[in-house]
């Protein structure tokens, strides 16, 4: 094709397929994917930059709260409205309402996050459930304290999209009890630990974190963070097949009762 310039008001591609070498192509109908390597370049001093892969968005997220509630927790749900009662839950007032909020599940509603969470005592939350049946008080997660690991989000990156010296990093900005315990965040990789930030302060622990995994070779990957400007003093290496698709999976978890991990932001980027 020889070289040949034109102007256009939008430039939307309509075809899924990538092009073989370099070129524009669409994933959905919000997305567009990249083939090759895309520059900058300065019109005045004509300089040229590489752009970066740039970052994985999560489309709808919404600030999210994760609590382990307390033993012995129940929860009654009416006209759409789930009241939870967990004694001394130490969720703290106003902080987090309208945010996402995982339910453990009980017999009539499902685990799952849903919206509209409301701190409406030092005894009780509420959330919204519109598809939910009404029902009466209900045993929340069999009767005990939550502490399952929690995905918060969850990508699919294609075959053959990272090469080696490519890295991957997940940036949050999370809020942890002050709770007696461990608060984590971690990245998975195709099911495996790559890194975890993991906090067991007794006072609050508020700030953004990076968790990264790096590709140094087509088939193994090895991860770190770097909390505040404090870098990790050992890495983990875990299997990574690029020419495959990878699972990327972020994660939340409690380790004991009465304890809360706010994730106020989260974004995943390549580069």
């Amino acid at each position: 094709m020889g070289k040949k310039s034109f102007r256009a008001d939008q430039l939307i591609p309509t075809s899924s397929t990538p092009p073989s070498d370099a070129g524009f192509y669409l994933i959905d109908r919000q997305t567009v994917g990249v083939v090759g390597n895309m520059f900058f370049r300065n019109p005045n001093t004509k300089n040229m930059m590489p752009v970066g892969k740039g970052a994985i968005p999560f489309p709808g997220f919404a600030p999210r709260l994760l609590a382990s509630l307390v033993a012995s927790s129940t929860a009654a749900c009416t006209s759409g409205v789930v009241t939870v009662t967990a004694t001394a839950h130490t969720i703290p007032a106003t902080s987090f309402n309208g945010y996402s909020f995982y339910y453990p599940g009980s017999a009539s509603l499902a685990a799952g996050w849903y919206s509209e969470f409301s701190r409406t005592g030092a005894d009780t939350v509420t959330f919204s459930a519109p598809l939910s049946a009404d029902f009466a008080s209900e045993s929340v997660n069999a009767g005990a304290a939550f502490t399952s690991e929690v995905t918060t989000e969850s990508v699919v990156l294609p075959a053959n999209s990272l090469s080696v010296g490519d890295r991957v990093t997940f940036t949050t900005f999370r809020n942890s009890s002050n709770a007696v315990g461990t608060k984590s965040t971690r990245i998975r990789l195709n099911s495996n630990i790559v890194f975890s930030h993991m906090n067991a302060s007794t006072t609050l622990h508020i700030g953004a974190s990076d968790i990264s995994f790096t590709i140094d070779s087509s088939t193994t990957a090895i991860g770190g963070i770097n909390v505040n400007g404090t870098m990790s003093t050992a890495w983990l290496k875990v299997a990574a097949n690029v020419s495959e698709a990878l699972t990327v999976d972020i994660t939340s978890q409690l380790s004991a009762a009465g304890m809360y991990l706010a994730i106020l932001c989260q974004k995943l980027r390549i580069e």
